[in-house]
């Protein structure tokens, strides 16, 4: 269906998609005694689900810390090839 056709955006594209994606998630399957998606996950899986333990990981200050550890790791290692460069060059 898409393939055939010319979108002018990336957002145009999105809409087309979103509303394709709709249109497959109200249709009834047959497998499943003509249930749509949505029906089926309401009745089977919503029961199953569990809230998130942390907020997320971007936030999580134990992540922060990680991801600040890992930048100051690979400007130390940019200092010791700066330097050892230099020294290959004198």
């Amino acid at each position: 269906r898409v393939r055939n056709e010319t979108f002018s955006s990336l957002a145009a594209l999105n809409r087309r998609i979103a509303a394709l994606l709709e249109a497959l998630n109200n249709r009834p399957m047959k497998k499943y005694g003509g249930e749509r998606r949505n029906e089926l996950f309401e009745r089977i899986e919503k029961a199953h689900l569990k809230p998130l333990r942390f907020p997320p990981l971007c936030g999580h200050p134990t992540m922060r810390d990680s991801a600040r550890g890992v930048s100051n790791g690979i400007k130390k290692q940019e200092e010791k090839t700066t330097t050892a460069q230099a020294s290959v060059h004198a």
